[in-house]
């Protein structure tokens, strides 16, 4: 056998850990990366950026109710909302005569108007609670209402 081939010697094997092994941390490691404030706050940011977002409609902070709006009932309904986010109305029926009015206020997500609403001029005078979501600059939708009085479904600006 010639002096200046070398010989190979066989490769040595690895021991191959599974992929779940190499990606776990000690748990002590974790523990300690957690306490540090600078952790926790980016962690914090992570977490708020996977979370599922809710849908987000047009707020009074884009928009301005006020004006002159058509219910679905075909009633003529006057919005007047003020600085402090407070909603008022009043509704006309077709003859011209006020049948209600309405004062509610807009909450802290910028979409929902909760507030209470008295009937007016009518045989048996009404009240209760209407709540409406604010679907656009020109469209609010009614979710819920209790008391006698029937308002409609939704509402346009014209």
């Amino acid at each position: 056998m010639p002096m200046n081939k070398k010989i190979r010697k066989p490769a040595a094997t690895k021991s191959v850990k599974p992929a779940a092994a190499k990606a776990r941390k000690p748990a002590a490691k974790v523990r300690q990366a957690a306490a540090n404030p600078m952790v926790k706050k980016a962690m914090a940011i992570r977490a708020a950026a996977l979370r599922p977002k809710a849908r987000r409609r047009v707020g009074p902070k884009q928009v301005d109710l006020t004006g002159t709006w058509t219910g679905s009932d075909n009633n003529t309904y006057y919005f007047n909302q003020t600085a402090a986010n407070v909603l008022w109305f009043a509704g006309l029926n077709n003859n011209g005569q006020v049948t209600s009015v309405y004062r509610g206020t807009i909450q802290d997500d910028e979409v929902t108007i909760v507030g209470q609403y008295s009937t007016v001029r009518l045989a048996t005078p009404r009240n209760g609670n209407l709540r409406l979501n604010i679907e656009s600059a020109t469209s609010v939708t009614k979710v819920s209402q209790t008391g006698g009085f029937t308002f409609p479904a939704s509402w346009a600006k014209v």
